[in-house]
């Protein structure tokens, strides 16, 4: 906070005057000892009126210094509300964010901050895990203790499953983003990627973890059609190679060009070429008269129908 401090000049001369006001009424003070000492009267009297007026003095003079450091204590804290708002502002955000749960633990893992965004997802209120719950009780305990293997045997040393193996990479300052499983309030389950952030104090220790979350059931869902598809794909070559090789007859196939596009394996031995060799050919390589098979071939490639 060492940028936060503002130097106020008139505040630093007032007090020098205060200072140097204090010191005169200490040298009256002893001239008045002095005085009584040599009863001296007049002295006496001057010196007292003196006093008077410097202790008005100082009195004006406190009350302006009063409103100095008001001042500069406005200023500071003008200056210090400014980040703090911001920091402010940021926090809610986080916390009022319903697009990824946002998870706060304590050292040991207790979940102290639970946002809109894990109530919505984990089905869960704040109130239901705050001070009860790990993010290891709503996590799928089969991947976390696949998880503490894992890293068990990467780092060689015993990794508990539970809490510790979740947040173990982020506790050493790793970087570590993971997919878990977590498991809803209804006990329905559902893929998540996970963000792990160990909270440290000014002196670097470790007071908490942040774990924010997004639901990846898209993506998954996405993964899996795509699956799907490339599998049908893959059946469907298989099928066709199969119609392809089981016919007594050479077959080949082309696209509108003629371009080989497929033989089989009696094609191969009709033209003593592989089929690696032929694929990729044009077809009128293969005849006699290579300018007479194109534009017929090309043609009933074309066409709708067949003769």
């Amino acid at each position: 906070m060492k940028n936060l401090i503002v130097r106020n000049p008139s505040v630093e001369r007032l007090m020098a005057i205060g200072l140097g006001a204090t010191f005169l009424v200490l040298l009256l003070v002893g001239g008045i000892a002095l005085s009584y000492a040599v009863e001296s009267p007049g002295a006496v009297n001057l010196i007292q009126v003196s006093i008077i007026l410097l202790s008005l003095f100082l009195s004006l003079l406190f009350v302006k210094v009063q409103r100095a450091i008001r001042t500069r204590s406005a200023k500071q804290q003008a200056m210090m509300e400014v980040p703090l708002r911001k920091s402010g502002a940021l926090q809610d955000a986080i916390y009022n964010s319903a697009n990824f749960s946002s998870i706060a633990t304590d050292a040991d893992g207790v979940i102290q901050i639970f946002n809109v965004g894990a109530e919505r997802m984990l089905g869960y209120g704040a109130d239901d895990v705050i001070d009860k719950f790990t993010p290891a009780d709503i996590s799928d305990p089969d991947e976390v203790q696949g998880r503490a293997a894992t890293l068990s045997a990467e780092f060689a040393t015993p990794i508990r499953a539970g809490f510790e193996a979740l947040v173990y990479k982020a506790s050493r300052g790793i970087e570590d983003i993971y997919e878990l499983t977590y498991i809803r309030a209804d006990k329905t389950r559902f893929p998540a990627l996970v963000s792990v952030t160990a909270l440290r104090d000014a002196v670097g220790k470790i007071i908490g973890y942040l774990l924010i979350g997004t639901d990846n059931s898209a993506r998954k869902q996405v993964e899996a059609e795509q699956a799907l598809l490339d599998q049908r794909l893959r059946d469907q070559q298989f099928y066709t190679r199969s119609l392809i090789e089981s016919n007594i007859d050479p077959l080949i196939t082309t696209d509108t060009r003629g371009i080989i596009s497929d033989v089989n394996s009696q094609m191969e031995q009709l033209t003593g070429r592989t089929r690696d060799e032929l694929i990729g050919a044009p077809f009128k390589n293969y005849f006699t008269e290579p300018t007479k098979p194109s534009p017929g071939c090309c043609a009933r490639a074309r066409s709708p129908t067949t003769s």
